[in-house]
């Protein structure tokens, strides 16, 4: 039987300690290779998934800095911002992430749930709109426009 499989995704501890130890072992890969941003994009990743929203922003603002087209980068640096509840920002950098990415159902989305916490209905429908387009069996898209 798998470590995974024992596991069964129920002991929270092990998962924590297994990110922690995946954040080192980037950590030391970032130190020998400055300018890969896939290391430090999935750093960020592993920050979002140990809720530290703030270090996942720092982290996707270098990668950032390194590559201005990393529409990764920005989309989670959005997410990080949105979790922070710091909507007008996550909502500028939305727009960066779906300037790079136009045809992203799941920015699109985004954007407009950080619309609709900014209470700017109208325009989150018409960006939950656009996202319809794209795919109309979207169902963030459904539950933003709901």
């Amino acid at each position: 039987m798998k470590k995974k499989e024992l596991n069964n995704g129920d002991d929270h501890n092990h998962q924590q300690k297994e990110y922690d130890e995946e954040l080192n072992n980037l950590s030391r890969k970032i130190d020998k290779n400055k300018k890969n941003t896939k290391f430090l994009n999935r750093k960020g990743f592993l920050l979002i998934k140990l809720g530290r929203y703030e270090d996942a922003v720092t982290v996707f603002d270098k990668s950032i800095k390194m590559k201005k087209k990393n529409f990764f980068a920005w989309f989670r640096k959005g997410h990080s911002l949105t979790r922070l509840g710091r909507y007008e920002e996550a909502r500028k950098v939305y727009e960066e992430a779906i300037k790079l990415y136009p045809g992203s159902k799941l920015f699109l989305s985004n954007k407009a749930h950080v619309l609709i916490e900014l209470k700017k209905y109208k325009e989150a429908l018409d960006v939950v709109n656009k996202a319809l387009e794209l795919d109309k069996k979207n169902s963030y898209a459904w539950y933003n426009k709901g």
